[in-house]
């Protein structure tokens, strides 16, 4: 006995009408009636009453209708019960991430990987460049899309150049300027994501004087746009960090130049799987700069 069938045969007495439950499930009226005729024959019991003014459940059909009920649930958690399985044989990438990046990266790398490897189910995790040390040397990741780390105990593979910009409203009388040095700063508030940075610029731009602001509430990359454009202060972002978002600001390239690079980032893994391989080898083929 087919459960497409019961499904059918609930609906249809759902509807009180073979016409308007044939509508809502997608068949023909005919393939309908010939469904419920079908499943008669094959129980050898007369499921509907049926009336030019529509459909109603015999008697029979009510006494078996809490089996079919129960046929229908025990399918439902079979089929979820496989579906757990299934997950389970998946390979698990771990996966710690910029915000920056989980917009403007990681959407279309997981897509053309999970192509490549329909096996593979990704976990996120979402912070700063202190974040990415913390959970590749506690083995929380497996990976981390970020910007160059330091020390002998990670390996990194570059990607991506991506170039810092000075952010500041248009009201500033420096907005004007086609490039800036960060010491051109030093009379301004300074804004800082509240999240951490992938570039230590705090370190930097307080050794030169520069007023730093951390907001105490979290701030990401738009966030601080919109800060900027309200003339509470200027930041500091990258191309990529910028990326689909509009705002009200001068974005001035810095003079001498200064970027990042982006890349995967691993944890004492100087050989790693064909999994990470792959997704090494795409990231550059998607995103790759010399």
């Amino acid at each position: 006995m087919e459960t497409n069938k019961i499904k059918a045969l609930m609906a249809a007495i759902g509807a009180g009408s073979l016409m308007r439950a044939s509508e809502a499930l997608g068949y023909t009226s005919s393939g309908l009636t010939h469904m419920m005729n079908s499943l008669e024959r094959e129980l050898q019991v007369t499921l509907l009453d049926r009336s030019p003014s529509g459909i109603s459940p015999t008697e029979e059909c009510k006494r078996l209708m809490p089996v079919f009920e129960k046929i229908v649930q025990d399918e439902e958690r079979l089929d979820s019960e496989l579906e757990l399985l299934r997950q389970q044989k998946k390979r698990l990438l771990r996966l710690g991430i910029f915000s920056s990046t989980s917009r403007n990266m990681v959407p279309q790398l997981i897509k053309e990987y999970t192509a490549l490897h329909p096996d593979t189910a990704f976990q996120l995790q979402v912070g700063g460049k202190e974040d990415m040390l913390e959970w590749l040397s506690t083995e929380k990741v497996d990976a981390a899309i970020c910007s160059r780390v330091p020390g002998a105990k990670f390996s990194f593979v570059p990607i991506l150049h991506d170039q810092y910009f000075a952010v500041l409203p248009t009201s500033n009388p420096k907005a004007r300027n086609t490039t800036m040095t960060i010491d051109e700063l030093h009379d301004e508030t300074f804004i800082l994501s509240s999240f951490g940075t992938d570039f230590d610029f705090e370190k930097d731009l307080t050794s030169r004087g520069l007023r730093v602001k951390t907001m105490a509430m979290p701030v990401d990359d738009p966030a601080i746009l919109a800060m900027v454009s309200c003339g509470l202060g200027v930041s500091i972002l990258s191309r990529l960090m910028m990326e689909g978002y509009d705002a009200d600001v001068a974005i001035i390239p810095l003079e001498p130049r200064e970027e990042r690079v982006l890349g995967i980032a691993m944890y004492n893994n100087s050989h790693p799987d064909k999994y990470l391989r792959d997704l090494i080898a795409l990231s550059k083929k998607l995103f790759g700069t010399d």
